[in-house]
């Protein structure tokens, strides 16, 4: 028996006037008090400047309970996913947590920029997985209602139907671009059957998961699945909106690693090796659409809101809401790279490399790099920062990094192309075989360069007799290690830096150039973890795809504009803590 929990962790609730006041996926520094716009302070004005919302992008929130699309925010809800054959429980019910995690992906609303999730006009559906709610913020799931959620949204799909004004309509069937899930468990390995076929699922698609890594931080080896795979973004919670400079810092409640590694083949765990949150967003003093109804969590409990249906909550807490913000600035991506890209494009490790190359550092962030004088150049075997990933997403500078420069690998016909100082490409790399990315022109001394390398381990999944025999299994899982180097004559000479973490498929390196010179990124493969399909043959299966992203731009910082937001209180204020302990039945 696993532990589960929704990783909301704090909740107030408050009812907003019909007025521009009005904060939605804004935070709050309190009732009366000012918030932050948090779609401002991240970026997002950047795509919504150039016309994408998401509306060309789908993404399926999963978890316990369904968005309830009588909120405000949220009537343009109307797809629901839940096996249909599993009957006599609650599944499918509305639920509180999944109410306001939709908003936060994406709410709509008369005032925009009050009501907007990040991603407003994506196509948002709710999948549900919970069979039974217990009273006390727990919930129960079984294999069938699990799998069917997954399977359902990123891999059979459904008919989506475009309104593209002046009654112009037009109907394709899709599978969802991004999944968000804001649950978990405690598993550190990211060896559940949860993970493993997530993973799979993500793998088999290439599909952009993101998941909330967790509340049960500050110590380490504590991102818990599902988060705790590897096919995935998973997203650590920063504090707080009362600060000087707004969500710098992680939140002290924000799970991190350094979390344990376990080997399949060999059957061992490497204990606190691998850094396993990607990224991070706000998860202190959210206002989100608040349902009170009397099914999900709060089964056997009473509507404060009397039925209402513009019912906000403040002062939400948690790694449950940084999850869904993220998964609205993926849908962002996919919006614009599925109208002006190829496939490779809306590719789950294009979505993360871009987004994890172009994240603030936060306060204190440290990937483990050090100068090795005996070599001599830099190296880091960590790759990311344990507590908020690559940083804060950035979504201004996440536009610029798909958009600005080199997409894609049309412009990379060899090996040792040239690209511009930045961009991002969808590549291979094998045994005697690395990918070599020329930077023209030559950068300059004290620039910053960044580059990010993502690629996926080869998990598979298959439930030919629907549920009761489905199995997850390990497959491989290759090393790709992230190396920058100098070049005399067009040559490769001095090796200045190299990401080279062993335990996880995210390679991450951000440094101060030392040298006027033209730089090439080399992708070079550097061995395997395991591979359970190649046991009786020395020949390895081929090259690894993988995604990159670099920058050495200096692009504008998001402005994090502050909004006065008067409220008026209709329920009594009181913090209570929803510990959400599901029981995972075999």
């Amino acid at each position: 028996m696993i532990a589960f929990r929704l990783c909301g962790i704090a909740l107030t609730c408050a009812l907003l006037p019909a007025a521009p006041a009005r904060a939605v996926i804004s935070i709050s520094a309190g009732p009366g008090g000012g918030g932050v716009i948090v779609n401002t302070l991240l970026g997002a004005d950047r795509f919504y400047n150039a016309g994408y919302f998401g509306f060309n992008s789908v993404v399926s929130n999963v978890e316990a309970g369904s968005i309830w699309n009588g909120h405000e925010t949220l009537t343009q809800v109307s797809t629901y996913i839940h096996d249909p054959t599993i009957v006599g429980t609650q599944l499918g019910q509305f639920d509180y947590h999944a109410t306001a995690v939709g908003m936060a992906i994406g709410g709509q609303g008369q005032f925009f920029y009050y009501q907007a999730g990040i991603a407003p006009l994506t196509q948002l559906w709710s999948a549900s997985i919970g069979t039974q709610f217990n009273g006390d913020g727990s919930f129960n799931l079984t294999d069938q209602s699990f799998i069917y959620a997954y399977k359902q949204s990123m891999q059979v799909g459904r008919d989506v139907n475009f309104n593209v004004g002046s009654g112009l309509t037009f109907t394709e069937h899709r599978v969802a671009d991004v999944i968000n899930s804001s649950w978990g468990f405690d598993e550190p390995t990211g060896s559940s059957f949860e993970a493993r076929t997530i993973d799979a699922l993500a793998f088999t698609n290439h599909t952009t998961v993101v998941i909330s890594a967790g509340n049960s931080g500050p110590v380490g080896n504590t991102v818990g699945g599902p988060a705790a795979g590897y096919n995935k973004i998973a997203v650590g919670a920063l504090a707080a909106d009362t600060t000087a400079n707004p969500y710098t810092a992680p939140s002290t409640f924000s799970s991190r690693g350094p979390n344990d590694f376990y080997n399949p083949q060999t059957n061992t765990i490497v204990p606190h090796v691998r850094p396993a949150v990607d990224l991070a967003a706000p998860g202190e003093e959210l206002a989100l659409a608040y349902y009170g109804g009397t099914t999900g969590t709060n089964t056997g409990g009473v509507d404060q809101s009397a039925g209402a249906n513009n019912f906000y909550l403040t002062n939400a807490a948690g790694t449950s809401f940084s999850a869904p913000i993220v998964a609205g600035g993926a849908a962002l991506l996919v919006d614009y790279g599925r109208s002006n890209f190829d496939a490779h494009s809306i590719d789950g490790r294009v979505i993360k490399a871009v987004l994890l190359n172009s994240a603030d550092k936060t306060a204190g962030w440290d990937n483990g790099q050090r100068y090795e004088p005996n070599t001599p150049h830099i190296v880091t075997t960590q790759g990311l920062d344990y507590a908020t990933g690559a940083g804060r997403m950035n979504l201004s500078r996440a536009f610029d990094q798909f958009t600005a420069g080199t997409t894609d690998n049309a412009s990379i016909v060899a090996d040792g192309a040239h690209v511009k100082s930045i961009g991002w490409s969808f590549g291979s790399a094998g045994p005697s075989q690395p990918s070599n990315f020329i930077i023209d022109p030559p950068l300059t001394a004290g620039q910053t360069l960044t580059a990010t390398l993502t690629w996926f381990v080869h998990r598979s999944f298959t439930d030919a007799t629907g549920t009761t025999d489905a199995i997850a299994t390990d497959d491989r899982f290759d090393n790709l290690n992230l190396q920058i180097w100098e070049l005399l004559n067009g040559l490769p000479t001095t090796e200045v830096a190299e990401s080279a973490c062993l335990y996880n498929n995210v390679q991450h390196l951000s440094f101060v150039l030392p040298d006027n010179a033209q730089y090439l990124i080399r992708v070079s493969w550097a061995g395997q973890q395991y591979d359970l399909t190649n046991l009786n043959s020395s020949v390895h299966p081929g090259p690894e795809d993988f995604a990159l992203a670099w920058s050495n731009q200096s692009v504008p910082e998001p402005v994090g504009g502050l909004v006065l937001m008067t409220v008026i209180i209709l329920l009594q204020h009181r913090r209570r803590t929803v510990r959400r302990a599901i029981v995972l039945s075999y």
